[in-house]
């Protein structure tokens, strides 16, 4: 049996799943192929993931190739919380997404990747 809790003073909707009842999650297999009430579980799983998630972003002028995008990519990427880094040469930006971070150390990476934040 699921039971479903809302919490409207946080805001918040907790899945509870008795764990004989709950699936072995395998992620190759698209939320498709899985049966209706499993498909529900995993849809609100991801919509709960994806409103923790905070994005920020840095204007890097001196970026211009793709080494510039590999060294900020691997500076930013082994830091706590990161998801994602998208670093857009073009428009000289540079977004973090995941959860919990930290402005100070996201900025110190990019220096210590040796480039300067505008702004």
């Amino acid at each position: 049996m699921v039971r479903i809790v809302t919490s409207s003073a946080a805001g918040a909707v907790i899945l509870h799943v008795p764990s004989r009842t709950t699936p072995e999650r395998d992620p190759s297999r698209p939320c498709a192929e899985v049966p209706g009430p499993v498909r529900l579980l995993l849809e609100a799983e991801r919509m709960v993931n994806l409103l923790a998630l905070t994005a920020l972003t840095y204007v890097v002028s001196q970026m211009h190739c793709d080494h510039c995008r590999a060294a900020i990519e691997r500076g930013v990427t082994g830091l706590s919380g990161v998801r994602d880094v998208d670093v857009d040469l073009e428009a000289k930006r540079v977004t973090v997404s995941g959860e919990g971070l930290d402005d100070v150390a996201i900025r110190a990476a990019i220096d210590e990747a040796g480039f300067d934040i505008d702004g």
